[in-house]
């Protein structure tokens, strides 16, 4: 269980990192750019990464649907249904 706590937990901080601008980033090029040029390049930027998360939701519903086909739990004594913890991810 504590993986999956682990799991959802690292997940909740990369979003609000993300909400607080908290990334780590590399600005050596960007910060050499006029702000006229900055502006486009941060919003092509943005669009990549929704284009990402929409790619990781779609493959994450995949594996939830994957495993209410086969009714696959985990391999412990608890034998939880692998649909909740990826369900909650």
């Amino acid at each position: 269980i504590t993986g999956y706590i682990l799991a959802c937990g690292i997940a909740w901080a990369l979003a609000h990192a993300l909400a607080a601008r908290a990334h780590i980033r590399v600005d050596v090029l960007v910060s050499r750019f006029p702000m006229k040029l900055r502006a486009p390049l941060h919003l092509f930027a943005l669009c990549l990464l929704g284009g990402f998360a929409l790619f990781c939701a779609w493959a994450a519903w995949s594996l939830v649907d994957e495993s209410l086909l086969f009714d696959a739990h985990d391999n412990s004594a608890l034998r939880i249904a692998m649909v909740i913890p990826q369900g909650i991810w």
